[in-house]
């Protein structure tokens, strides 16, 4: 039983596409209809085990025919069905950069873009430790905008991804990155201060046989930084879509508690986080959490998808919305550096 209607398969998505995007859409349609693209089908919740689940969505934002679940034990959202490891590198090197990006060839702005990435989480983090003379490591490292400031920053650092262009762009500005994985990191007895998950976790499948590896080359002290799309902060960030954040590129979708779980599971602890979800963890045993949330994450998607349908959802979203048409406003009324100084005098 999906959400509501909307949700139902129909091949058609709720985003506007280039020609590009389209071409290459067609293209995975096709690939999956000659079987090239395989798919592997869960027979139990990666996180707890759990065999039953209930159907949220039957597509993608792009009109992929995708089915989403929620573990009914855990609250735990994943894929299932879902692309085996081998046809996800295929897409991640042949189609995935055009469809998410509308380009494969890595432009100026997103290595700009991945700069001020860098900046903020470093700003997150370095409220936790001191971040000086460090190794920074990062999975799916993109180009490397984000650990290019970290380097700026007087730190070590190194990455890795499956995208060879953007890959190649991070190697054109000095920086070390390698082809593959976080097991490409082991090899190398990589041994990291820092280890960077910005909007990579959710697309790893086997995300417990991750975290053994992620104790591999976590120092005892180290800090693990994870950044994923918060399913409890749609109003933020999807204007109350949920259908806006599923993507088949993602086999997960995490609230802070279901991260928490996850990771306490296998031997971490929380040490700051938020809804949004930016999350730092620490080696340190704690005791799971194992309460269900699988009805409350259920009640807080069906309140969003009723309070989308007005007009108006809420004050963040009308704002987010007119952000532009209001500063444009303020500005010809010559009022914009005033109401900009007291609004940040109050935040």
């Amino acid at each position: 039983m999906v959400l509501n209607k909307r949700y139902e398969k129909n091949e058609l998505g709720i985003l506007k596409l280039s020609q590009n995007q389209k071409e290459l859409k067609k293209d995975v349609e096709e690939k999956i209809k000659r079987g090239e693209y395989v798919f592997e089908k869960l027979k139990h919740c990666p996180l707890c085990q759990n065999k039953y689940f209930e159907i949220l969505s039957n597509k993608d934002r792009y009109g992929f025919n995708l089915d989403t679940v929620i573990c009914k034990k855990c609250g735990l959202i994943y894929t299932n069905p879902r692309f085996t490891q081998k046809t996800y590198i295929k897409f991640y090197n042949s189609e995935y950069r055009g469809i998410y990006c509308d380009s494969t060839v890595p432009k100026e702005s997103f290595w700009e873009s991945q700069k001020k990435q860098g900046k903020k989480i470093f700003t997150y983090l370095k409220k936790i430790k001191k971040i000086k003379n460090l190794m920074v490591a990062e999975i799916g490292v993109g180009a490397g905008g984000i650990i290019q400031y970290f380097k700026e920053k007087g730190n070590n650092v190194i990455g890795v991804d499956f995208g060879e262009e953007y890959l190649r762009l991070g190697k054109s500005r000095g920086l070390t990155l390698i082809k593959g994985d976080i097991k490409k990191l082991i090899e190398k007895g990589v041994k990291a201060d820092i280890l960077i998950y910005s909007h990579v976790l959710e697309h790893i499948l086997d995300i417990n046989e991750e975290a053994k590896n992620i104790k591999k080359i976590l120092k005892k002290e180290g800090l693990l930084y994870i950044e994923v799309p918060g399913v409890k902060s749609l109003e933020k960030s999807c204007d109350m879509n949920f259908l806006k954040l599923l993507q088949n590129a993602h086999v997960y979708y995490f609230t802070l508690q279901t991260l928490k779980n996850f990771l306490s599971l296998n031997g971490f602890s929380l040490l700051k986080g938020d809804e949004k979800i930016r999350a730092v963890f620490q080696l340190r045993e704690e005791k799971t959490n194992k309460e269900s949330y699988c009805s409350t994450i259920i009640s807080y998607l069906k309140k969003k998808e009723e309070q989308r349908k007005k007009i108006f959802p809420n004050t963040h979203i009308f704002l987010a919305r007119r952000k532009k048409d209001i500063c444009l406003i303020l500005i010809k009324l010559k009022i914009y550096k005033f109401i900009k100084d007291i609004y940040f005098k109050i935040k």
